[in-house]
């Protein structure tokens, strides 16, 4: 057992047992010529010293004492390398002013080429953050629901199956799973994709042609930046960050044809309670009007909304009507707004509801019965 120390040269110390260890592979000795054999460095990094006994029969060439070659091994592990991506809608259009919109309640999907040099097991997740920057362009984000960072989609590969995930929020974007998939490319490169949904709760951040096209940056004052980043086994990583836009977004229901009232000559009457549901994805107001005067469903005489029609406040006291408001006539420049100051994108829900009444009055001298008019809801995003 004991030591041979020698100087390797450059610094290094060569430290050799005397104890030979004979190879055992299935290799060694190779019968045939050319004589050759593949070693597979079976304790890892470090130096290695060999020799070859000759044989013929049963004749054996004596023990060697000192080596006929040397060689020193390193395992060199590589990062995983990004090698382009890209945001895609459904049918495989690409987003741009041109082709396409990323818009809500649609669904798209992430394209990322990746090699490992390690192989493909050498991966352990791909992360995609995305986050709206509200003009501040912050690089950091928090975890709460309705935060500032409204998405987290992950491929995870640590068992060596794929798994596809969304980590949070679970309100604000849907996982596509059925839709996400790998292409092998080969045994260290392979394309992932991962499919998405953003919900009514996504924030509109429209893209223009102003904007900076330059890929890998984030200056584009209220886009949705985003963060791709794959990690190998051992923490090696590579990442890349970028932007894009959400087009605008609104739904309202119902629209219109939901004001019926029967009353006779000098009297008012309430009409019945409508509930308006409705979303957006920005800041706005909810606006109503007449598009035509108060129409008698039996004679076919009319009445006009100026003066005759009153929206009244009492109805929901979460609206932006503080007193009762009389209509001025129809049409659009005659709107009033139903939510206004209070009119905030909220991202823990995905719609609200207001509900609107009005007092219907039907002058001396005209006919009484059933009158109906037509009103239009209209959502004006600021």
């Amino acid at each position: 057992n004991s030591v041979d120390v020698r100087d390797g040269g450059d610094g290094v110390i060569l430290i050799r047992w005397k104890e030979w260890i004979a190879w055992d592979n299935s290799s060694n000795p190779d019968e045939d010529s050319p004589w050759s054999w593949d070693f597979n460095f079976p304790d890892g990094d470090g130096y290695y010293e060999f020799f070859s006994i000759g044989a013929k029969d049963d004749n054996y060439e004596n023990m060697k004492t000192e080596s006929e070659a040397i060689c020193y091994h390193l395992f060199i592990t590589y990062k995983p390398v990004i090698n382009n991506y890209d945001l895609r809608n459904s049918t495989g259009s690409k987003l741009n002013n041109n082709n396409g919109l990323l818009d809500v309640n649609h669904e798209y999907y992430f394209l990322i080429n990746i090699t490992d040099l390690d192989g493909w097991k050498d991966i352990s997740y791909i992360n995609i953050t995305a986050w709206y920057d509200n003009g501040s362009e912050d690089s950091y984000y928090n975890e709460t629901l309705g935060g500032n960072l409204n998405m987290f989609l992950q491929y995870e590969n640590t068992t060596g199956t794929a798994y596809y995930n969304l980590l949070w929020p679970k309100n604000e974007v849907e996982l596509i799973s059925i839709n996400c998939y790998e292409t092998i490319i080969n045994k260290s490169t392979r394309i992932i994709k991962i499919s998405f949904k953003p919900k009514n709760q996504i924030r509109w951040a429209s893209s223009n042609d102003s904007w900076d096209s330059t890929p890998g940056v984030t200056n584009n004052t209220y886009s949705w930046n985003f963060n791709i980043s794959v990690k190998d086994s051992t923490n090696k990583e590579d990442w890349i960050n970028d932007e894009y836009g959400v087009y605008k977004y609104t739904s309202i229901s119902p629209a219109h044809d939901w004001v019926d009232v029967n009353v006779i000559p000098g009297f008012s009457d309430t009409t019945n309670i409508v509930a308006i549901t409705y979303s957006s994805n920005y800041d706005f107001n909810l606006t109503l009007y007449f598009e035509q005067n108060l129409i008698n469903t039996l004679r076919g005489n009319t009445i006009p909304i100026a003066d005759n029609v009153v929206i009244l406040a009492a109805t929901d006291p979460n609206d932006d009507i503080n007193s009762d408001i009389t209509f001025l006539g129809i049409g659009e420049e005659n709107a009033v707004d139903i939510i206004n100051d209070s009119g905030i994108f909220s991202p823990n829900g995905v719609s609200q509801t207001v509900y609107v009444q009005f007092e219907v009055f039907v002058p001396f001298g005209t006919l009484g019965g059933k009158y109906t008019a037509r009103v239009v809801t209209k959502i004006f995003q600021n």
